[in-house]
């Protein structure tokens, strides 16, 4: 039996838009407002004979499928502007992740403060090509891969999907823009 996961990047699919109820005096601005993320801690991260998925907010995801742990697009500090949510778990409190993957270079995607401060708990660290390049001037083991192509982490394979973000499918980055499927399968 496999699990199928496929991460959607933001920006992709519904909108949200929060808009008070009509009425005849002057209407109120509101600003949408994500669900609350669910805090979670280094349990979070022991061997499991199940795969869990925790949004860790933005376009953001913990994933531990058999024990075998990574981050898509993590976003836990650092960023150049305020976010309306609370992070689930700081760079600190994480023990260990067999890999990030990150989808595109957008800093609310590619978080290089976020990044530093789980360098030394991450084993290898995957994206588009371009990325793997930024990635590597940091001194991190970064592997870079081609829209299409699969890899696997443990039990997971991930293979890389086009995306269509905004800006970057009108500029020649387009091709590093990507969601990624994950599949999982059962460990005999």
């Amino acid at each position: 039996m496999a699990a199928i996961l496929t991460i959607q990047p933001a920006g992709v699919g519904a909108q949200t838009s929060a808009q008070p109820p009509a009425s005849s005096t002057p209407h109120k601005k509101y600003q949408a407002k994500p669900p609350a993320t669910q805090p979670f801690d280094a349990k979070a991260f022991a061997p499991s004979d199940r795969t869990t998925v925790r949004w860790t907010g933005n376009a953001g995801f913990f994933v531990n499928s058999r024990g075998t742990t990574f981050m898509i697009d993590p976003l836990l500090q650092g960023f150049d502007m305020p976010i309306m949510i609370e992070i689930p778990i700081l760079p600190k409190d994480v023990p260990r992740l067999d890999a990030v993957l990150v989808t595109h270079s957008d800093n609310d995607h590619y978080s290089v403060p976020t990044l530093t401060d789980l360098a030394h708990v991450t084993k290898a660290f995957h994206s588009t090509g371009y990325v793997a390049s930024l990635m590597r001037t940091h001194g991190w083991p970064a592997s870079g891969h081609a829209i299409g192509e699969v890899f696997t982490l443990g039990p997971v394979s991930v293979k890389l999907t086009p995306a269509d973000h905004a800006w970057q499918t009108r500029c020649r980055r387009a091709r590093d823009s990507v969601a990624s499927a994950t599949t999982t399968r059962a460990v005999s």
